[in-house]
């Protein structure tokens, strides 16, 4: 049957806004605990993004049964604890932490000050983890439908117990813990300079021009968005449904993705798509005319906020380059992409690169040239996102979704135009099985 005059509807979401919501809110009262209380900004950092990340969880537990989802592959019908697989998978993990804090040591990216402030809050999490580790890991083995996991394999393969060992799973494995070690220490660093701003953040100031509340308005909604980001790459747990299903197994998925952060995004994107400017020549261009300045950076705003509000949408289950969960609410609801069709506008209207403020022929070429390599930016986000369709279409329900999005999303009409842009589900993908995930 053609895939096209399949009846779909639209999927459940992993996620529920109103608990995401709720989540913000005990960041903030924490934030503002922190704020009085004077505590040093890294703990603080781990105040506030837990109190986030624990309020969503709990919330989770108890109104959307997350234990009990098939996408965990649990079974909490009987309890079948094995020692020996437990400790295999022990050893497998604590292999993982010790393999990353090797690289840690090793790369020099990671020496120097900048990471300074994860590797104290890894100090102070690390010993807790490590031993709640072994009841955690304990009790969901003993409800685990498939229980024989990549650690179990990663564990034997380390006591030289390689027979019958699933390369596919430690292959994820790999995946899994390079996204991680990858991505949390910038979060974290990131989040740690946002707080720095929360708690410092001048509340008294009455002086309330548009342009005097530009700036604190857009960190603040880039530090919403990276308080997801972080709150997802601490918390993957599978008996709480925020395990990692699958991590992105192709090279072109996992290039157009580094290319866009630190340090790749220095190398590579600043010397082949580095259009001019700072993301203030909007101000310049509109500075002598305030009605439009506030209209334009109103738009910004705007565009920033679903860009904001995108992220919020995942709670705790944010991850570049990793199948968690699919969203079908809040901004998913609209487009399989909001975060990257607002944040590329955004970046169209804060550099406007197509405007020049000199008026000479090498000008104009100059703006066309700005704008072909902004464009060349917006083709790395477009290749981002064909590259996590085609990941997460091994999972049948982001499969239904995809082609729900066809026929009511808020572009289908581009998708009608244009075949191009329309979704292909993959072939047989009715019969995909239930996507218990890998970890």
């Amino acid at each position: 049957m053609n895939t096209a005059t399949i009846p779909v509807q639209l999927p459940r979401s992993a996620c529920s806004n109103i608990i995401n919501l709720i989540g913000v809110v005990a960041f903030f009262c924490a934030v503002f605990y922190c704020r009085n209380a004077k505590i040093d900004v890294v703990y603080s950092t781990l105040i506030t993004v837990g109190a986030y990340g624990a309020v969503i969880l709990l919330l989770e537990v108890i109104f959307l049964r997350t234990p009990l989802r098939p996408s965990t592959g649990l079974d909490f019908s009987e309890f079948r604890f094995d020692v020996a697989r437990v400790f295999y998978k022990l050893v497998g993990l604590n292999a993982c932490y010790t393999f990353l804090a090797i690289v840690y040591w090793g790369c020099p990216v990671y020496s120097g000050g900048f990471f300074n402030d994860y590797y104290r809050a890894v100090a102070i999490v690390l010993p807790y983890l490590v031993l709640i580790a072994v009841p955690y890991v304990a009790f969901v083995d003993g409800f685990m439908k498939q229980p024989e996991d990549n650690y179990y394999w990663f564990g034997r393969l380390l006591l030289f117990k390689s027979r019958g060992t699933s390369w596919k799973a430690l292959g994820q494995l790999l995946l899994g813990w390079i996204v991680k070690g990858y991505f949390l220490p910038l979060m974290f660093v990131f989040m740690v300079g946002d707080e720095k701003f929360l708690l410092s953040l001048d509340l008294t100031n009455k002086k309330m021009t548009f342009l005097n509340i530009y700036h604190p308005t857009i960190t603040l909604f880039f530090l919403l968005d990276l308080l997801a980001a972080t709150a997802g790459y601490m918390l993957t747990f599978r008996l709480l449904d925020t395990h990692i299903r699958s991590s992105e197994p192709t090279f072109l998925g996992w290039f157009v993705c580094l290319f866009c952060y630190d340090p790749f995004n220095d190398i590579y994107m600043t010397n082949y798509f580095g259009y001019a400017g700072g993301d203030d020549r909007w101000i310049q261009w509109l500075q002598d005319s305030p009605q439009l300045l506030m209209l334009w950076g109103s738009l910004i705003f705007l565009a920033i906020a679903v860009y904001s509000i995108a992220g919020l949408n995942f709670g705790i289950r944010f991850s570049n380059l990793t199948h968690r969960g699919v969203l079908t609410n809040g901004m998913y609801r609209f487009t399989k992409h909001p975060e990257y069709i607002s944040k590329n506008m955004f970046w169209w209207m804060t550099f406007v690169p197509f405007i020049s403020f000199v008026n000479n022929p090498i000008s104009v070429i100059e703006t066309a040239r700005m704008c072909l390599l902004m464009g060349g930016v917006n083709l790395i986000y477009f290749l981002r996102a064909r590259t996590e369709e085609r990941h997460m279409s091994r999972d049948p329900v982001y499969v239904q979704y995809a082609l729900w999005m066809n026929e009511n999303g808020a572009f289908a009409w581009l998708g009608r135009l244009i075949p191009f842009f329309r979704y292909k589900a993959p072939v047989g993908w009715e019969s995909f099985p239930v996507y218990m995930g890998i970890k």
